[in-house]
C-alpha cells in the first residue's frame, strides 16, 4: 500500500499535541533530520479539533537548511469548562512545541532552539447561537517536517 503525503492529507487534522519546550528534548539537528519526536503525552495540551476548527496558514522562505515557514497556528474550542480553561492556563506564555496529528503520520512545528509563542483567548460571541470558548494561538518560526508512520 502507498500512501503520498500531499497537502490534502494535511487537512485532515485528528489531534494537537502542545508540548512545552522544556519538557521534552527535540534539538533543532533532529528537525534537519527529520527525527521523530518522543513526548510523554502526561506532559502534553491534548487538543481534539474539528476540521473547521483549526488553522494553521504560514509564509515560506527557502534556506540551506529547507523551507522556514512563519506560522501562526489557530484552534477553536467551542466550550468554556473549567478544566479547559485551567488546561490552557497551565501552557500560557510558554515556549511550545506542537505536532499535528493526521491520518498518514504527524507534523512537528517548532524545536528546543526554535519554539513557538503559545497564547489562548477568550471567544464570546453575543450571538445567543453562537459558539462560546477560546481560541488557542501558537506562532513563530519553524522548519517543515514531515514524518510519516
Amino acid at each position: 500500500m502507498i500512501h503520498a503525503l500531499t497537502p490534502d492529507n494535511y487537512k485532515n487534522i485528528t489531534k494537537v499535541s502542545i508540548l512545552d519546550a522544556r519538557d521534552v528534548f527535540y534539538p533543532f539537528k533532529y528537525v534537519l533530520q527529520k527525527r521523530d519526536i518522543v513526548f510523554d503525552e502526561d506532559l502534553a495540551l491534548v487538543i481534539y479539533p474539528m476540521v473547521e476548527d483549526i488553522k494553521y496558514p504560514a509564509t515560506s522562505k527557502m534556506t540551506d537548511a529547507g523551507v522556514l515557514r512563519d506560522y501562526k497556528i489557530e484552534i477553536s474550542i467551542n466550550n468554556q469548562l473549567p478544566e479547559t480553561e485551567a488546561q490552557l492556563e497551565a501552557k500560557m506564555n510558554r515556549k511550545v512545541i506542537v505536532i499535528l496529528h493526521h491520518n498518514y503520520g504527524k507534523i512537528i512545528l517548532g524545536c528546543n532552539e526554535m519554539p513557538l509563542e503559545y497564547i489562548y483567548n477568550d471567544e464570546n460571541t453575543t450571538n445567543p447561537q453562537g459558539d462560546n470558548g477560546y481560541v488557542v494561538t501558537c506562532r513563530g518560526n519553524a522548519y517543515f517536517t514531515k514524518v510519516s508512520l
